[in-house]
């Protein structure tokens, strides 16, 4: 059996046609008129007119605003009036993360800071935003680790004199905080790197 669905050329057309085909020699054709249809285009259109100040209205003009530089020029303004709608919980968050995503992806050529500049400085506060956060934590917890290598090469020099290479490669590729730890506490009660448990 055989199924096929055509939409007329048009994309606006209300009719689809299904054709079914269960013998080779015999077709069925349907004809279906479709209730309703929706464009999003039309419905933010109307929405617009109704209400104006819609943050939907906003949220998706990076996704339907053909001209770019008109997307440019607008952007901060789209930007507060998502901010500056009344929503309760984190659905603002969310909407303003949606609207900054499709701005990046309408224009792939400019960075966060030049996508910031867009909306004149309208972006949160890295700190109040969870990508900001992830970003500050790794940059913590790589700081860490630098300081723990930095401050156990400085105990081992102190104790031991100078390091060889290897000694130091074997330090800088160790990524655990706990595990540089564990090797100050060892530095303080063994006599010779060499009874070092790495």
């Amino acid at each position: 059996m055989g199924f096929s669905f055509q939409m007329p050329s048009t994309n606006r057309s209300r009719v689809v046609e299904l054709q079914m085909q269960s013998d080779p020699r015999i077709y069925n054709r349907i004809a279906i008129e479709i209730v309703q249809v929706f464009y999003l285009a039309d419905m933010l259109e109307a929405l617009s007119d109704r209400t104006p100040d819609h943050p939907l209205v906003a949220l998706f003009r990076p996704v339907i605003e053909e001209n770019l530089e008109t997307l440019e020029k607008h952007a901060s303004q789209y930007y507060n009036q998502i901010k500056g709608f009344d929503l309760a919980g984190p659905s603002k968050g969310k909407l303003l993360d949606v609207f900054i995503n499709w701005l990046e992806q309408r224009f792939k050529d400019l960075g966060k800071m030049k996508i910031e500049n867009m909306l004149l400085g309208q972006l949160p506060d890295r700190r109040e935003t969870q990508s900001g956060n992830d970003l500050i934590a790794i940059g913590l917890q790589e700081g860490r680790q630098e300081g723990e290598r930095a401050g156990l090469i400085w105990l081992l020099e102190a104790k031991f004199g100078v390091l060889d290479a290897v000694t130091r490669d074997r330090i800088e590729g160790i990524d655990s905080v706990d595990r540089l730890r564990d090797l100050y506490r060892q530095v303080l009660n063994v006599d010779s790197i060499l009874k070092l448990q790495w």
